[in-house]
């Protein structure tokens, strides 16, 4: 039997877990598919989308750094459907390729992030950060959430600013004016790049000690079990976690789109177990 394919898009993405996760629930569905890596430099992106849209048997794409509005300027240029949550984030982490072998964009991310919080309901959140999934986040927030955005001071931030007014959050808050919130926040969430192979936090541990005892923090990065940001947490005597928990719940999402219906839980988790287990 042909074996439908899936895969991630992304730069520099080795180690991503998602193959693990994907590939179990197909053995346990009993689903004829394999997902794979494309790990694609930024000067290839045009040549191998190409050759992506040609490969016949290619039937869903997760998309990631750096690749998310690439995607989505594509399908926008193309006419192509895509979801309210990609249309109005900007942003596309999941393609599906239809009977007649167009692509279809939607944005799992926001959705899968809210649903990874949810034994937490958080009422007061700070997300730092205004990338991809940053505004995933941002335009499916739950009406009951009052979230504040913060971000570095860049060329975009201006940009980034409008975005944030146009989905009535109040103004977009720069790294140095956070510690007016932080007292009042119940998460705060670290939704950059920043502690990627480096040894820092983009908040200080002792402006996380401003947060109340009880707040959480979550680094959405998963490469590491405990990242800068989480570093920070702990030494501020907070609770933190990384980024595992919405990846799973943003790939079940996907996981849905592609094959009807929810993979179950443990699924996805039992297989991160396997691969940490394996690089011990």
């Amino acid at each position: 039997m042909v074996k439908k394919q899936y895969g991630l898009l992304g730069w520099q993405i080795q180690h991503s877990l998602s193959p693990a996760m994907h590939n179990a629930a197909f053995a346990a569905d009993q689903v004829p598919a394999y997902y794979q890596l494309y790990d694609v430099v930024p000067a290839d992106i045009q040549k191998t989308w190409v050759q992506l849209e040609q490969h016949k048997l290619l039937a869903g794409l997760n998309v990631t750094t750096p690749y998310k509005n690439w995607v989505f300027n594509e399908l926008v240029a193309n006419g192509l459907y895509l979801d309210q949550p990609a249309q109005l984030s900007q942003s596309v982490n999941t393609l599906v390729r239809t009977a007649n072998g167009e692509w279809q964009g939607y944005s799992t991310d926001g959705l899968g992030f809210w649903q990874s919080v949810q034994s937490q309901s958080p009422k007061r959140v700070l997300l730092v950060g205004m990338g991809g999934a940053a505004r995933a986040i941002i335009v499916t927030k739950p009406a009951q959430v009052e979230l504040t955005v913060a971000s570095r001071l860049s060329r975009r931030f201006t940009a980034h600013a409008d975005f944030v007014a146009a989905h009535k959050l109040g103004p977009l808050l720069s790294l140095n004016q956070v510690e007016t919130v932080l007292p009042q926040v119940d998460l705060v969430v670290d939704a950059t790049t920043v502690g990627i192979g480096k040894q820092q936090s983009i908040l200080s541990s002792d402006q996380l000690k401003k947060t109340p005892e009880q707040a959480h923090m979550i680094d959405l990065k998963y490469q590491y079990a405990v990242t800068p940001f989480m570093k920070a947490g702990l030494a501020a005597n907070r609770h933190v976690e990384n980024g595992l928990s919405m990846l799973i719940e943003q790939g079940r999402l996907s996981y849905a789109l592609w094959q009807g219906h929810l993979p179950t839980k443990p699924v996805f988790k039992m297989a991160i177990q396997r691969e940490h287990e394996q690089g011990d």
